[in-house]
């Protein structure tokens, strides 16, 4: 067994006999207080999870389609995920994810994944990758061409180091996440 294994034992054990010591001294309280605050982070979530169904719903709808039952596989993970997010824009997109997992005219299921790289995404990350999308609609870039003909980030580098703290940061998640690609060679 390496160290990092025991350690968690060790700390587990001392939670346990720490845990065991407060309710022996505090009693029925102790337990009491545990409960009460279980009960409020369980509000806390189940209110912002339905705030997430009204937006997706409103999405839904001002879209105009009926929308299909979502695998329980996604739409669990989604509210969990989203329950956590105090961003506006950020809840924005958990819902919007919500009710593109719910329309019935999207010929693919959303994957797992999505909800793994929305929850990747700090807010300012996100409106990078508006802005370049924004950039690639307004120049009518067609997406097949987008990786042929690609854009040069130092064109909008000037202007997002302003709007976005740690751009190069925020650059080098979008790469990872495999949002954004560099420019093949062979296309330069």
């Amino acid at each position: 067994m390496t160290i990092v294994p025991l350690a968690i034992e060790a700390g587990k054990e001392v939670v346990k006999e720490m845990t065991g010591l407060l309710t022996k001294f505090l009693g029925p309280g102790f337990e009491e207080a545990g409960e009460i605050v279980r009960d409020y982070v369980r509000h806390f979530r189940l209110q912002r999870e339905l705030a997430l169904l009204r937006k997706a719903d409103d999405i839904v709808r001002d879209a105009g389609f009926n929308p299909r039952a979502v695998n329980m596989r996604v739409l669990f993970p989604l509210l969990d995920a989203a329950a956590l997010e105090d961003n506006e824009d950020m809840k924005e997109r958990w819902a919007s994810l919500l009710a593109s997992a719910a329309n019935p005219n999207n010929r693919t299921e959303l994957e797992a994944s999505f909800i793994e790289i929305l929850k990747q995404l700090a807010p300012t990350h996100a409106y990078l990758l508006d802005v370049f999308y924004e950039q690639i609609e307004r120049d009518t870039l067609p997406p097949e061409q987008w990786a042929e003909r690609g854009y040069v980030l130092s064109d909008l580098r000037e202007f997002l180091e302003q709007e976005v703290p740690q751009f190069d940061v925020a650059i080098e998640n979008l790469f990872r996440l495999n949002l954004v690609a560099y420019r093949s060679e062979e296309h330069t």
